[in-house]
């Protein structure tokens, strides 16, 4: 009797075993599901910190450019375009293709460093930062008021020939300084 109780318990063993495979199956499915759905969020946490730090480092560049260019104005070493003189006349920072004439905006020096824009430096863009600055008429006096307008770029920034954006971050940001008369 003992030997038929052996038997009897061997032919149990085997279905409990593929029970068993299969709940290991299953589980394996569902944590490789889990893996993949971790790793997608990773992925996509990276993507969004990337475009952040790009959009920081485009912003960094514009300021930069912004405070060249307002040094520039106040040390009279750059000279604003005329003022805009009617009301209808579009500004030259708002006409596209003066940003794709070199000889129409001012690009920031790499060697450019400024105290007051927190040791801000465009030393290390691989897309030198411009600006561009112009006269506003403002009650009858043509040359008291100039607006910068000035763009940064991140390092990925890449654009077509017609100067459309095709990769990367552009900030364009504006100041308005006003000049004092000579004569006070």
């Amino acid at each position: 009797m003992v030997t038929k109780k052996t038997s009897h318990n061997m032919l149990r063993q085997p279905k409990e075993a593929g029970v068993v495979l299969i709940v290991a199956l299953v589980m394996l499915v569902v944590i490789s599901l889990a893996s993949v759905a971790v790793m997608r969020n990773t992925m996509s946490a990276d993507t969004v910190s990337d475009n952040t730090r790009r959009q920081t480092q485009a912003l960094q560049a514009a300021q930069a450019a912004l405070r060249y260019c307002e040094d520039q104005i106040v040390n009279n070493t750059l000279t604003p375009t005329d003022a805009v003189s009617a009301p209808t006349t579009q500004e030259d920072w708002k006409v596209f293709t003066n940003w794709l004439d070199a000889t129409k905006y001012t690009s920031v020096p790499s060697t450019f460093t400024s105290s007051s824009a927190n040791g801000a430096s465009t030393a290390g863009f691989t897309n030198p930062p411009q600006c561009m600055a112009q006269y506003r008429s403002l009650s009858g006096n043509t040359n008291s008021l100039v607006v910068i307008t000035a763009r940064g770029f991140s390092d990925n920034y890449n654009s077509s020939s017609n100067g459309q954006t095709t990769a990367g971050s552009v900030i364009w940001l504006q100041s308005i300084i006003q000049l004092q008369s000579s004569s006070s």
